[in-house]
């Protein structure tokens, strides 16, 4: 079996499990645990078997050939596995299909209505992911049989923060899956207290994550782009900026709901938004579409019309089964005094949200003024930087 054939074929089993795990997980849940296991584990495989060929200079696999050559350092080979956009969509899977084994493992052992719904919508996201690698980029497909060398890495990437700064990223947009599928999981059976307790300690993970990533990005642009500073307002850093800007409204919201019981249907909206966000992220970045704005933007792909079909049926999805179960969230009301600890937090919350939808506008721009039937145009770090200090003091007043 030669190792394209190896890598698909473990793709599809992973495929197969994933989607098995999902439909057996609210019902079986002992049997869908063993498929989410297999899912990791074909999908870890598949992951062992690019970087084997990776380091093995089998320049026959199209992938190997377009991101690796022989006068590239071991260590350079080993992120090339995420330099490329279908070897990073294998990383995400594969991690994806590793937080939902997780939280099936919680379920067997709880027992839980909550923990095995969370887990089943873990595996449908893992399943899609996968689904996208087999259908659309695949990073085993065959090259050229006869190629002796790559091309190796682009200049832009061989540098110390390719190796911790892409996994740091993905690994958080992995982790702030988790809140999405307790939020879900709460509205379908009806626990909107417990939920929180499991949901907050992955989106404190994915907020650390996510921060670490920011801030290595931020070095790598100072040493290899030459921007003159650390941040630049990018289209691409923004759209990992913003959820994590949501993930510190959401964990104060939750622990707002711990303490005191309120803020029960924000909550639940902020997580669905969360990921929503997470996944508006992912099309911003590799359906191509802002490849004119960013130096981080994969280029144009056939991943566009996918990601914004599913994008829209996600917002739809959450939307309806928010709104459908809006009412049976019973919640305790706000203190009327207008200054107390609590309702401080609350007005640091509603800043954070703001700041973070008006970077999400800006971000947006060259989409929206596109749409208008004339050339793309982006907002300038003017515009960014202008509001950044105003709300930044807010957010020091009210959340600090």
């Amino acid at each position: 079996m030669t190792p394209s054939t190896l890598g698909t074929t473990l793709i599809g089993l992973g495929l197969l499990a994933a989607l098995a795990s999902a439909a057996l997980g609210g019902r079986r849940g002992r049997v869908a645990g063993r498929a989410a296991q297999a899912a990791a584990a074909a999908l870890g495989l598949a992951l062992a078997a690019l970087l084997g060929a990776l380091l093995a200079d089998r320049f026959e696999i199209a992938y190997v050939a377009a991101h690796a050559s022989r006068a590239l350092p071991w260590w350079m080979r080993i992120a090339a596995l995420w330099a490329g956009q279908e070897g990073s969509l294998l990383l995400w899977a594969g991690l994806q299909a590793g937080l939902a084994l997780l939280v099936h493992r919680r379920a067997e052992r709880s027992g839980e209505p909550l923990d095995r719904w969370a887990a089943t919508v873990l595996s449908l996201v893992a399943a899609f992911y996968t689904a996208i690698l087999l259908t659309l980029a695949n990073p085993f497909l065959a090259g050229d049989p006869g190629a002796v060398d790559g091309r190796g890495l682009n200049p832009l990437l061989r540098h110390a923060g390719m190796i911790v700064h892409p996994p740091a990223l993905l690994a958080g947009y992995v982790a702030m899956a988790a809140p999405y599928a307790y939020a879900v999981a709460a509205l379908v059976t009806g626990r909107f207290d417990a939920w929180t307790a499991r949901a907050r300690r992955w989106t404190l993970v994915a907020w650390l994550l996510l921060g670490l990533g920011l801030l290595l990005g931020a070095r790598w642009a100072y040493d290899v782009l030459g921007w003159g500073g650390y941040w630049g307002w990018n289209p691409v850093e923004n759209s990992s900026l913003i959820p994590w800007i949501i993930s510190i409204a959401l964990i104060h919201s939750m622990l707002l709901q711990k303490r005191k019981s309120v803020l029960k249907k924000t909550n639940i909206g902020l997580a669905l938004l969360y990921f929503v966000l997470v996944f508006y992220s992912t099309f911003l970045t590799r359906s191509g579409i802002l490849s004119d704005f960013s130096v981080h933007s994969f280029q144009e792909s056939n991943l566009k019309i996918y990601l914004s079909i599913m994008l829209i049926l996600l917002v739809i999805a959450s939307l309806f089964i928010f709104l459908r179960h809006f009412r049976s969230i019973k919640s305790e009301p706000l203190k009327e005094e207008l200054f107390n600890l609590d309702n401080m937090t609350v007005f640091g919350i509603i800043v954070l949200l703001f700041y973070s939808f008006i970077i999400l506008a800006g971000t947006s721009m060259p989409i929206l003024t596109g749409l208008t039937g004339k050339d793309p145009v982006p907002v300038t770090s003017n515009f960014y930087n202008n509001i950044s200090v105003p709300m930044g003091i807010m957010i020091l007043l009210f959340i600090i």
